[in-house]
Order: structure tokens, then C-alpha cells, then sequence
């Protein structure tokens, strides 16, 4: 694994690949189904181009995430199907972010990329260096870099966008826990809804510090790692934590 450091980010619990191969392990006529064109395996991405386009197809933002195509070299990953014994038809075709797909209620759809990479498109985040923050029920921190790199230490690398033969690279780092840990607060009572956060943004905090590794932590990889609360003292309240 050390001197094939991409299939450390393919192999892993919550990866594509190893969702794949569950099915695959689990259901023992599929893989000769996928074999015969009649079931497919993808991504929620590719599923919405098949409902649109009746197509098997999946965009190069979304397919780069999979572990089944290399980012890099725009190319299938053999080394993974073959170790794996994935059939080769689970690939879907990949196309450019910008695609004319189909029609939906007569409006056209020409548009398909994943979420965080959306967001830096929609900022204008694609000059190198510039950095994008998408927050929900985790945190993800994006930087545009100038070619597609492994840079280690739970950063992932990232196809921005791929348009023609412009191809815009990233690397992330993503907090699995973030806007889940307030949906935590209010369930334990701390908070009374989200919305009350916004009168506590200027409350002193009292040297408190929390980490809120809920679902461990991706950078540096600490699956294993769990929330913490520092800080405490007889004098502390409910509005600093």
C-alpha cells in the first residue's frame, strides 16, 4: 500500500469500491448481469444521467471520486478491477462536466458535477491557490492546485472540473462531523434549534475548546478518533458550550 499510494484512498470501509464490492459479494448473479448489460452499479450521479439520458454515463468530477478511474491519466484503473475482480462493465462512459444529457419536462440539462466541486465553480474558485469551504453534515476544504498530485496525510486528490481539454485539479480535506454535531447539541438539550446559535456567536467562550471528532477524523487519518471537550469548570454554563 505504501508504494501504491492511491489505492489507500480506493481502499477503505467508505469508499465506492468497497460498496461495490459488497454488492458484488452479496448478490451472486449481479456481476453476470452487469456482464450482460442488464443492471448496472454507479453513483447517485450516474443514476440521475440514466433517468435523463437513458445512457450509462457518469461525469468526470463524480467518476474521479469512485477509485475506478484515475483522475490523473483520465483513464480506467485496471490495476483495481483486476485485483478485485470488478467486471470492467461497472465503468460507466465518462463525459465532461458540461454535456448536453436530455431533457427534463422539456428543459434542457447540460450540466452534471459533484457537490463541493460545484460550489468552487459557482465561487469562480479555480485559480491555483484559491481554497473553498462547504459546510453540511461534514466540512470540506477545498485548494486548487496546478496538476493532479497525491499530497498523502488524508488529503484527497480532486478533479474540479473537466471541460474540453481543460481539466481543473484540487486536493481536500474533509471533517466528517460538522452540521451533525448540532443536529447532537439540540437532541442532548444544549440547544433548543440551530437557529439559537445565532444569538450565542458572541458569547465568550471561557477557554473552552471542543473538537468535534463525532465520526473520527480524516486529516490527519484518525478514523478511530473521537470528540473532545477541554476546558471545563465549575463556574462553566450551557451558553459557552
Amino acid at each position: 500500500m505504501r508504494r501504491l499510494p492511491l489505492l489507500g484512498s480506493i481502499l477503505i470501509p467508505t469508499s465506492p469500491v468497497a460498496q461495490i464490492l459488497w454488492l458484488l459479494g452479496n448478490r451472486q448473479d449481479l456481476a453476470q448481469r452487469i456482464r450482460k448489460g442488464e443492471a448496472f452499479i454507479g453513483t447517485l450521479s450516474s443514476y440521475l444521467a440514466y433517468l435523463v439520458s437513458n445512457r450509462y454515463i457518469n461525469d468526470a468530477s463524480n467518476e474521479a471520486l469512485t477509485g475506478l478511474w484515475h483522475p490523473g491519466n483520465l483513464r480506467r484503473i485496471d490495476l483495481v478491477y483486476e485485483l478485485l475482480g470488478i467486471p470492467r462493465e461497472v465503468g460507466p462512459e465518462v463525459i465532461d462536466n458540461v454535456h448536453e444529457l436530455g431533457e427534463v419536462d422539456g428543459m434542457k440539462v447540460g450540466v452534471l458535477i459533484a457537490d463541493q466541486q460545484a460550489a468552487m465553480v459557482g465561487e469562480g474558485c479555480l485559480s491555483v491557490g484559491c481554497g473553498k469551504v462547504t459546510n453540511g453534515t461534514g466540512s470540506f476544504m477545498d485548494a486548487v492546485v496546478d496538476e493532479f498530485k497525491l499530497v498523502g496525510g488524508g488529503l484527497l486528490p480532486l478533479l474540479i472540473l473537466k471541460y474540453g481539454g481543460n481539466v481543473f485539479y484540487g486536493v481536500e480535506g474533509f471533517l466528517p462531523a460538522t452540521g451533525s454535531v448540532i443536529d447532537w447539541l439540540v437532541r442532548l438539550g444544549l440547544l433548543s434549534s440551530p437557529q439559537e446559535l445565532d444569538g450565542l456567536a458572541h458569547v465568550d467562550t471561557q477557554g473552552i475548546v471542543v473538537i468535534p471528532a463525532l465520526a473520527g477524523v480524516n486529516v490527519p487519518p484518525r478514523p478511530c478518533a473521537r470528540g473532545l471537550i477541554d476546558g471545563l469548570t465549575l463556574s462553566t454554563t450551557r451558553e459557552p458550550l
